[in-house]
């Protein structure tokens, strides 16, 4: 993972010099011409890429799973997770991966890149992809995460997930899994445990509840969309992430409760841009109640706000606010499973990454709430803290990509960056060859220019 934040740190950095110095690349795609029907086929061919990405799933469970695990394979879902590959064929089903995931990122960036330079997607074209990825998303027949299982069990069991008793579940429908798939505790906040059990009311069975999970996402998909739209960003940024195969993958797929941290904070955005501190502070502090480090790295998103010192107040106010609502609703239990999770987050092997991290997102962090900075390059930037925990946290810079003026240069590079980073393959080893391969690319498109401006300038008009 550490590849993996030295590569964003490259983009970071190349985006900066962009700005300041114009860009070769981004000169050079101002003659970009592409035809109509090339785009449409790109379209079509995301929902496409993202079926074989869930059949390579499925392959990689029936012939690539550990023999010693599987009990994977009898739950009514089955997991297939990094722990699991172990046949002499994970290194192929790791180039597979390595290469549905190049190819989505080429074919969505060709897709951008096209409607900034005014190509039109046909609406019927678009609502099929669209239907197309919510479809084979939801019938998937595996996961590659335990999580859904444990949002089924807190959906049982409410506030008293926190901390749950022994034997808790046993009468449950969950008493048979809660052996294979325990459940330790919560890291979410409550607002999202009240949501959690609307979500898992519906189905008589943990495979139903897990469907419904799955269904209830694309509407947030869908809900996100809209959200972006009453907001008026481009039509390249809505695209890319309608039709971003990552975030179909680890939002419905696999069914992250994340999600609904991102449309909170889209919402705030939505507001703040409309000059509404106090429902953007509702919606932020809602966001934080939904996962409590969504509070803290939503400062990002007061950007709009011009005064400083109203940005800062309204951060403060729901970072405390979230506090305090939080120790209140669930109590000392919640801050137990808060610390045990970060405890198990940072062992030998991943505490240098926090050690870097968390000053650089700090500092970053507080550059956005005092001086407004847009938030390119540090929406790619402050990802990168996420792969550290698990490759789904990419998506929480989908957040920053929203907020800030060029954002669909990250949206575009999700489904690479997820597949890098995902450790069910074997791939870190291509991560240092990118590294070395994007910063020849950085030399190149940084010599002396004629073009000077913004890269955003030079795609859009």
């Amino acid at each position: 993972m550490g590849a993996i934040a030295i590569f964003g740190c490259i983009m970071w950095l190349w985006e900066r010099l962009a700005l300041r110095n114009g860009s070769r690349l981004f000169n050079a795609a101002r003659t970009f011409r592409p035809k109509t029907g090339a785009v449409t086929a790109a379209v079509v061919l995301l929902p496409c890429l993202l079926l074989a990405q869930i059949v390579l799933l499925h392959l990689q469970m029936k012939y690539d799973a550990s023999p010693t695990l599987g009990w994977d394979a009898s739950l009514p879902i089955a997991i297939f997770d990094g722990d699991r590959g172990s046949s002499a064929h994970h290194g192929l089903f790791s180039a597979f991966g390595f290469a549905i995931g190049a190819v989505e990122t080429a074919a969505l960036g060709f897709i951008v890149l096209a409607v900034s330079r005014g190509v039109r997607v046909s609406r019927p074209v678009l609502v099929f992809a669209v239907g197309i990825s919510a479809v084979v998303s939801c019938i998937a027949p595996d996961l590659s995460t335990s999580d859904p299982y444990e949002y089924v069990a807190t959906g049982i069991l409410g506030f008293g997930a926190y901390a749950p008793p022994t034997g808790a579940l046993a009468a449950s429908i969950y008493g048979p899994i809660s052996k294979i798939v325990p459940l330790g505790g919560v890291i979410y906040g409550p607002l999202w445990v009240g949501i959690d059990v609307v979500e898992t009311w519906f189905g008589s069975s943990v495979f139903e509840k897990i469907y419904a999970l799955r269904f209830w996402n694309v509407g947030l998909i869908l809900g996100l969309v809209q959200i972006m739209r009453a907001s008026r960003l481009t039509p390249a940024v809505i695209l890319s992430v309608v039709l971003n195969p990552a975030l179909w993958f680890y939002t419905v797929v696999n069914p992250h409760a994340d999600i609904q941290g991102l449309i909170l904070l889209a919402t705030a955005f939505y507001f703040a841009r409309n000059f509404k501190i106090v429902p953007a502070a509702i919606a932020l502090i809602a966001a934080g109640l939904i996962k409590l480090p969504f509070v803290i790295i939503g400062g990002a998103i007061l950007m709009p706000i011009k005064s400083p010192a109203k940005r800062i107040a309204v951060w403060v106010l729901a970072i405390g606010a979230v506090a305090a609502i939080s120790y209140v609703i669930p109590g000392h239990a919640y801050a137990t499973d808060l610390v045990k999770f970060a405890a198990a987050k940072t062992q030998s092997h991943v505490i240098s990454k926090w050690v870097f991290f968390v000053p650089v997102v700090a500092v970053a962090m507080l550059g956005l709430v005092l001086f407004g900075k847009r938030a390119g390059g540090i929406s790619l930037f402050f990802s990168q803290a996420g792969p550290i925990a698990a490759p789904w946290y990419l998506y929480w810079g989908v957040a920053y990509a929203i907020a800030s003026g060029f954002g669909e240069f990250y949206l575009v590079s999700l489904p690479l960056l997820a597949t890098l980073s995902e450790d069910m393959f074997e791939l870190f080893f291509l991560v240092k060859f990118l590294i070395v391969i994007v910063a020849a690319i950085v030399l190149f498109d940084q010599t002396p220019l004629r073009f000077r401006g913004s890269p955003t300038a030079a795609i859009s008009k």
